[in-house]
């Protein structure tokens, strides 16, 4: 594990290797908990970074109370239905719902 520190001394760089993180992954997480960023190397070569999450515009709206997470994840299953009508009248049908 090399530890290389950047101008801001609480700014923490972590390169471990492969093996070294999957030995020791939960330390390695609660130093990126502290705010240290771990580069991951496989034989030397850098192949992955992880950092701690950013807060987004979306987590500060919801501290805010403006917004809130969505009730359900990924997509709503649509099921198909026959209509016998033309694409004008769904049109149509749609539009006038909007009003």
């Amino acid at each position: 594990m090399k530890m290389a520190r950047n101008e801001d001394p609480d700014d923490l760089r972590i390169e471990v290797g492969v093996a070294e993180l999957r030995a020791q992954l939960s330390r390695f997480l609660a130093r990126v908990r502290q705010g240290a960023e771990i580069v991951v190397t496989d034989h030397g070569h850098p192949i992955a970074h992880i950092a701690a999450r950013r807060r987004t515009t979306l987590d500060d709206l919801i501290a805010q109370g403006r917004a809130r997470r969505p009730m359900r994840r990924g997509r709503i299953r649509i099921e198909p239905v026959e209509y016998g009508g033309t694409i004008e009248d769904v049109t149509r049908a749609v539009q006038a719902q909007r009003r």
